[in-house]
């Protein structure tokens, strides 16, 4: 519990690789720990890393079920992920046109 509260503490400060470093060393003592799990996808997005973020809030939602901050979380990854598609598929089309 302290690690987490740890993350969440750098997560707040916007030390963001530091809140990811923090909750993978929780989930070292306990890989299913809901909470580490959601608090490093938190901050893995907050560095851009979407795919290792929605990893992880995917396995943060099956461990602690439907938590409604992960669902939100998950929800606000897959739309990030979606446009960052689009707007790739826009460049490529543009470049290849």
């Amino acid at each position: 519990a302290a690690l987490n509260n740890f993350a969440l503490c750098k997560f707040k400060l916007e030390s963001y690789q530091d809140a990811e470093s923090i909750a993978s060393l929780a989930l070292n003592l306990d890989p299913e720990n809901g909470k580490s799990l959601y608090y490093r996808g938190r901050a893995r997005a907050a560095l851009g890393n979407l795919e290792d973020a929605r990893s992880d809030l995917e396995l943060a939602l099956q461990v602690s079920g439907n938590d409604r901050g992960v669902v939100i979380e998950l929800d606000k990854v897959e739309k990030r992920i979606a446009a960052q598609q689009k707007q790739e598929k826009r460049m490529y089309g543009a470049m290849f046109a």
